[in-house]
């Protein structure tokens, strides 16, 4: 993780007890972090800096997560920025609507370090960190994805194989993080 100490990331989060705790727990990692308390004062702040990451809560007043990442991922000053969604997951739809939106990747709203480090890590390597922040374009997949999930049909539109991939590994370190291993009697 050394050469991602000079991180920065843009946290969007508006309940600031969160905000502080994630906050302390990137901090402790070296990265560097600049807190959003909604979308609008996110967008605010992408007019003057770049961060190398955007970290968004889902449920923000006003705007969303998956509105705030939309519009990111359409304007061509921030559209290579990886973006990574936050949820608590209440409903096993939301992964159709993070991927939908453009979104890297997604974390669930968890302040263990290993599981937010690691999940972090990953999207900037698949991402290409910051040495091909501007250079990342990545095709769209021509025709919708339809996936069956929980018996019923949703369509997964305008993301790359490279964001489907990513969206699966996250969804795998996830099920690692959350169901501890039981060993074989």
């Amino acid at each position: 993780m050394s050469e991602l100490k000079s991180t920065h990331i843009l946290l969007v989060e508006d309940t600031m007890t969160q905000a502080l705790m994630m906050q302390h727990l990137l901090e402790s990692q070296n990265f560097k972090v600049s807190i959003a308390k909604d979308c609008y004062k996110a967008l605010d702040f992408l007019k003057a800096e770049t961060p190398d990451l955007i970290l968004s809560d889902i449920s923000l007043p006003e705007m969303d997560g998956y509105e705030l990442c939309r519009r990111l991922k359409s304007d061509d000053a921030t559209k290579a920025i990886p973006f990574i969604l936050m949820s608590s997951f209440h409903d096993a739809s939301e992964i159709v609507n993070i991927v939908n939106c453009g979104a890297d990747s997604f974390m669930l709203k968890r302040f263990e370090q290993k599981y937010v480090s690691d999940g972090l890590t990953d999207v900037l390597s698949a991402c290409g960190a910051k040495n091909s922040l501007n250079q990342r374009e990545l095709p769209l997949q021509s025709e919708p994805l339809t996936v069956m999930l929980e018996g019923t049909e949703h369509n997964l539109t305008g993301g790359s194989a490279d964001q489907l991939a990513t969206m699966l590994f996250s969804a795998f370190r996830t099920m690692v993080h959350l169901i501890p291993l039981v060993e074989p009697e």
